[in-house]
């Protein structure tokens, strides 16, 4: 899945990552099952390999900053449907 994403000048990228169904007041956790193609600019491009049903969910970028008050989740998401599992 392609991805793009801007933050404001003068923050640095500390960590950038992709998670799902973050809850309020709760840290949400990195999915290390997918792989994360971006950089710490502007590309959170990710893979994700041998998909079945399980991975339909809402999917969120998420990245922490140099700041304090530097942390964002991208709403709204990207929602990934598998209808099918798929065999190599």
């Amino acid at each position: 899945m392609s991805c793009t994403y801007k933050y404001p000048t003068g923050y640095k990228i500390k960590k950038a990552f992709w998670t799902k169904n973050p809850a309020k007041g709760k840290e949400p956790p990195d999915l290390q099952r997918l792989q994360y193609l971006g950089d710490k600019q502007q590309n959170c491009t990710i893979r994700l390999n041998h998909v079945t049903q399980k991975d339909s969910h809402m999917y969120y970028f998420r990245f922490i900053t140099n700041k304090s008050d530097g942390k964002w989740v991208g709403h709204p998401g990207v929602s990934l449907n598998v209808t099918g599992d798929f065999h190599e």
